[in-house]
């Protein structure tokens, strides 16, 4: 017969009980608490996240979990879908479903899919892209319990496309232009130049990259080369010149046939973030014939009625004391739109629109021939202003000195410059925005930096915010700073300059990257 226990030992028994329950509450407490958690992550997961198994009837497979994101991105609730169909719903292509369901299949046998790329069809019939990656969670009765994680990937997208229409631009216009495009390093090594080279050179882009300065120039125009070089390296370092200023140099070049042909440069320096030179970029006009007309006007005044009034350039001949309209050639009058009888009444100061004081400059730096090339806008007689560029210098005729000035209209080629210059630097931005958009890495604050910083570089103001769009509508979702304000966005810096525009399901969408330029 077993003895009672005693006092002593019932106490260390209830002791011990009491012990053994307050670890199991606290480990109970812990578990509600780390489940509470599990699912707080999952329902406010930027990403779709569910979880499914297979089923022998249709629609063959059905969903235990589908957080709120997956609603976000298919439209449908999870018992909508498992009513449905995944299958059914998301690819009603059949071909599509075909390869959908034989891929489930696949990775029920332990294929796992690692961001894969799939487009399926929302309850709206929007077509969507999405990125998906799946691993099996556990197998019981056959059935095969799948966790995928689903992202939409259509801002992604939309930029890629972006980019390579941008590019494409790019490429047309770098192939259609007549001047030659180019980059080089600080040793004059080609690091780009534009396809047009092969019609004024005769050379590829690649056969011009793998040749020095030496072998691109004649001996006289390298000497030339280099002491601009050295001379604008000393301007730069004095620190009284203008650092994005361009300089026109006329270089006589080898063609591959080894003739030769002169080429108008207008070169500027490419700086790093520092402002230090570290190569340049120019463009190149073949001056053949504008070179072998100042070069024939010199040489004889017997021959000046011909070339002046039967050349197809527009010429006009000027009175540097008074700015008086001396002559001008046919091609000049029909440009113009006025008679000779009204060029000849007429100064140049009635065409071009600068201040007249700032007109006599010019032509003051023309007659002592300290320049050459001019860039103007004059006036037509129907009112037009076009962009112009002009070519003066000093001749004598009849004992009488004159400047002598062809002028080509370069308005086109201006617009398309400015052109050029902004699909490079969009194509630059875009290349640059493109890691951080489809980067899991960065984070909301570190895109969004990076996107006004381009969107500064681009419109050349420090003023701006971000604010989300739609991807369905493209509206602006809260796109004033009174909408920030009022809390519509969360402003997550003291100086508002970085706003996140939230949208109705509690979740920051749309592309980052609709800045809006407040100067």
């Amino acid at each position: 017969m077993m003895n009672k226990p005693n006092y002593e030992e019932l106490l260390k028994r209830v002791t011990f009980l009491e012990k053994e329950l307050a670890e199991k509450a606290h480990l109970e407490e812990t578990l509600r608490e780390t489940v509470l958690m599990s699912q707080d992550i999952l329902e406010k997961a930027a990403d779709g996240i569910c979880v499914c198994h297979n089923i022998r009837e249709k629609p063959y497979v059905k969903f235990t979990h589908w957080n709120p994101r997956m609603i976000g991105i298919t439209g449908y609730t999870m018992e909508e879908i498992n009513k449905l169909g995944w299958y059914q719903t998301m690819y009603p292509d059949p071909e599509v479903q075909k390869r959908a369901i034989e891929r489930m299949a696949k990775m029920r046998e332990g294929d796992d899919i690692q961001a894969e790329e799939w487009m399926i069809t929302t309850k709206s019939g929007q077509k969507r892209p999405l990125s998906m990656s799946t691993s099996i969670v556990k197998e019981e009765n056959g059935k095969v319990h799948i966790l995928a994680v689903i992202q939409d990937i259509t801002e992604r997208k939309n930029a890629e496309e972006a980019l390579r229409n941008s590019e494409e631009k790019f490429r047309f216009l770098a192939e259609k232009m007549v001047d030659i495009v180019w980059t080089t390093n600080l040793d004059f090594q080609t690091t780009y130049v534009s396809p047009s080279i092969k019609n004024v050179l005769g050379f590829t882009p690649e056969e011009r990259k793998r040749q020095s300065l030496e072998e691109m120039i004649t001996p006289e125009s390298l000497a030339k080369v280099q002491l601009m070089f050295v001379r604008e390296l000393q301007r730069d370092e004095e620190g009284t010149v203008d650092p994005d200023r361009s300089v026109t140099i006329e270089v006589e070049y080898y063609r591959k046939d080894g003739s030769t042909v002169w080429l108008e440069n207008i070169v500027k320096a490419i700086r790093d973030p520092g402002g230090a030179v570290v190569g340049m970029h120019g463009v190149s006009r073949d001056i053949s014939a504008r070179k072998q007309t100042e070069d024939t006007l010199r040489e004889s005044e017997s021959r000046y009625k011909s070339l002046f009034k039967n050349n197809h350039s527009v010429m006009l001949l000027i009175d540097p004391d008074s700015a008086d309209i001396v002559d001008a050639n046919p091609a000049a009058i029909c440009y113009y739109g006025w008679s000779l009888e009204e060029l000849t009444a007429m100064k140049i100061t009635d065409i071009n629109i600068l201040a007249e004081g700032h007109v006599f400059q010019e032509i003051e730096k023309a007659k002592s021939e300290e320049r050459r090339r001019f860039i103007f806008q004059h006036r037509l007689s129907n009112g037009d202003i076009r962009d112009v560029e002009v070519y003066s210098g000093p001749i004598e005729l009849h004992g009488q000195k004159l400047l002598y000035s062809i002028i080509h209209d370069i308005t086109d080629r201006i617009q398309a410059e400015e052109a050029l210059k902004w699909e490079l630097a969009v194509s630059s931005s875009l290349s640059k925005l493109y890691i951080p958009l489809i980067s899991h890495d960065s984070t909301i604050e570190d895109t969004t930096n990076t996107i006004l910083d381009e969107a500064m570089h681009l419109t050349g103001s420090k003023h701006g915010y971000v604010s989300s769009v739609d991807p369905n509508t493209g509206d602006n979702v809260g796109h004033t700073l009174t909408e920030m304000l009022n809390g519509q966005c969360a402003v997550t810096e003291s100086n508002t300059r970085i706003a996140f525009a939230m949208g109705k399901d509690g979740f920051y969408g749309g592309l980052w990257g609709h800045a809006l330029d407040t100067r």
